[in-house]
């Protein structure tokens, strides 16, 4: 396809506008335009590590990247970090040293620690203070907050590294960093605050918008505390409503249960389209908001290429489990010497092929790992040499999984 318009630089720093036409994709309607459709694609959740939603990210910006139609951008804002800006504003023409250095400082603000110390820390939060005071101007709410650019020739390994490395093949570093990137200054949790400010003086929660003008559709991942601009349409990947029928399963229930419901809330009635993971998730959805049924829709998460069925020797079975044991997790029995140790993992993993359940996820309660050990040691009457191993990162309220692995 050829794009029916050329790009032009932004004066104010936003996304660039590239014309958009009454029609989005070459092909349909009266007078189709022969250009892609621009996706806008959230990517906070990819700076984090192996949990489900990150991986799903990075699969879901592979995929949508290989498509011939849609034109792909990321969109880089932190979870709880102020960006630098990126590229564009005021600066029209920027030196390649004054390009290269705005650029270097928002892998900089990525990869920013906490300040420590009082001091440095009132430092940072007076340099935050006019960015979250803008997001309460008139402006704000109506044009939205304006996104930097980020553009790859030079950043691609910080790209690489921090956004898909985790779960693609290195054949596909060229393709996902060949993209375009926008940049959020004001973090994810900062939008949350100002909607729970917003709510305290209104009825309804009244979040940020972004500027996405020159882009037909923004995924957001989970609700999204934000709007976007006209002429885009709100896509919302929603995994499930734990923090609503399931608050005690999580950590800071108050403040997740409160800031899931009320972004939620908005993004429904913004018109939002809600793609669900699962036909369990879509029930819950509807559960609480019917009115959003006819834009919620069913699509699986997606699976990596690398996913499987291979035949591995035995020998490679048990040496990936007893080099990958977390022999601090509690779980193991004290061991009194190397020979106790030693004696345990050769009765513990067999020298013949392995059976087992395995389990991969996150281990906190709403995982639901107590009820898999029961489930496990009734299995074991009629097979006592299967075995379980659980992959998982130990997060808040893991207690008690420990003691019951044990027992």
């Amino acid at each position: 396809m050829t794009e029916a318009t050329a790009e032009s630089e932004p004066e104010d720093g936003g996304p660039a506008d590239t014309g958009a036409d009454t029609d989005t994709c070459a092909g349909t309607g009266t007078g189709a335009s022969h250009r892609p459709i621009r996706v806008l694609l959230e990517m906070r959740p990819a700076f984090d590590g192996f949990a489900g939603i990150p991986q799903e990210v990075r699969l879901l910006f592979r995929g949508l990247s290989q498509l011939p139609h849609v034109r792909l951008a990321g969109l880089l804002q932190a979870a709880n970090r102020m960006l630098a800006r990126g590229l564009g504003g005021r600066e029209r023409a920027p030196t390649s040293a004054r390009r290269v250095k705005r650029l270097s400082d928002v892998v900089v603000s990525v990869r920013r620690d906490p300040p420590s110390g009082r001091l440095r820390r009132l430092n940072y939060r007076l340099r935050q203070a006019p960015v979250f005071a803008r997001l309460f101007a008139p402006e704000s709410f109506s044009v939205g907050t304006r996104l930097g650019d980020f553009t790859a020739p030079g950043f691609e390994d910080f790209l690489w590294r921090s956004l898909f490395a985790k779960t693609l093949d290195p054949d596909d570093r060229s393709s996902v960093t060949a993209a375009d990137y926008h940049v959020c200054r004001p973090s994810w949790q900062t939008f949350h605050t100002v909607g729970d400010i917003e709510r305290k003086f209104g009825r309804t929660a009244r979040y940020p918008r972004l500027d996405t003008t020159g882009h037909d559709v923004f995924i957001g991942q989970t609700p999204y505390p934000g709007r976007v601009a006209p002429g885009t349409q709100l896509v919302i990947r929603y995994h499930d409503a734990i923090p609503l029928f399931m608050p005690h399963t999580i950590p800071d229930p108050v403040r997740h249960q409160a800031q899931h419901y009320h972004a939620l809330a908005a993004n429904v009635a913004s018109g939002a389209w809600f793609s669900c993971v699962s036909e369990a998730t879509r029930a819950d959805l509807i559960r609480v908001f019917p009115e959003a049924e006819p834009r919620a829709v069913t699509i699986p998460n997606m699976i990596a290429p690398a996913y499987r069925a291979e035949d591995v020797p035995a020998a490679q079975v048990r040496g990936i489990v007893r080099t990958r044991l977390y022999e601090a997790s509690g779980w193991l029995p004290t061991f009194d010497s190397a020979a106790d140790k030693r004696d345990f993992y050769t009765a513990s993993l067999p020298a013949e092929a392995p059976r087992y359940l395995l389990m991969v996820s996150t281990i906190e309660p709403r995982k639901n790992h107590l009820r898999l050990l029961a489930a496990w040691e009734r299995l074991r009457i009629e097979r006592p040499d299967l075995k379980l191993i659980v992959v998982g990162r130990a997060v808040c309220l893991a207690v008690g999984l420990a003691g019951g692995a044990q027992s």
